[in-house]
């Protein structure tokens, strides 16, 4: 997420749509926003940016932000409480459903995506999380088919996923499979966009 560029437009408004409406069935919900402004340090400014970021994405409680200090470099690791480690680390071992705020989207490389490789780290055997995703739209493919596609070779087809269609751009859900609170969220998601549900959830 660039705060500077991207913060309250139509992007952050679908996002906080969802959340607010799967606020009842998202546990100890979590989001990361992947901070990837470098003209953006420490202090009061960021934290007005992070206070409008989680207003706009409806959030209840600051503590819902995870990271929002710290700049996303891609597969560069960061010190953290003074240790070298994974940007990804508190993520790991958990099972609160998580959103990942990329500029972009899942990707091999680079700082406007998550990693493929993180996913399955993220969503281990057995794990009851749910994984939300930021991801942009391929206007080559407007029935997020290839995204769908992608994820599931890259991860062995050892997981579910759909995707919410924003507009331009969207949020795509992973899970084990096997794991029902997925498919109740798209349920969920369905009932909230009503006689539009066929264009906006897909999968």
């Amino acid at each position: 997420m660039h705060f500077r560029k991207f913060s309250g437009d139509n992007r952050d408004q679908g996002k906080g749509f969802v959340f607010h409406h799967l606020g009842a069935v998202l546990r100890n919900f979590r989001v990361d926003p992947m901070v990837t402004d470098d003209n953006l340090p420490a202090g009061a400014d960021r934290d007005e940016f992070i206070e409008a970021y989680r207003r706009f994405l409806r959030l209840a409680d600051g503590h819902q932000i995870v990271n929002g200090q710290i700049n996303y470099q891609g597969a560069v690791p960061v010190i953290r409480n003074g240790r070298t480690e994974s940007y990804f680390a508190p993520h790991f071992g958990g099972d609160d459903d998580l959103f990942l705020d990329p500029d972009v989207g899942i990707g091999e490389r680079g700082l406007e995506y998550v990693p493929y490789r993180v996913i399955l780290e993220l969503l281990p055997d057995k794990s009851e999380r749910v994984l939300l995703v930021y991801v942009s739209s391929n206007r080559n493919d407007p029935t997020w088919q290839w995204l769908l596609d992608q994820t599931s070779m890259r991860t062995g087809g050892r997981l579910q996923a759909f995707v919410c269609d924003l507009g331009g751009n969207g949020i795509l859900f992973l899970a084990r499979k096997g794991n029902s609170r997925i498919e109740f969220m798209r349920d969920v998601l369905r009932n909230a966009f009503g006689p539009v549900k066929e264009w906006r959830v897909k999968g």
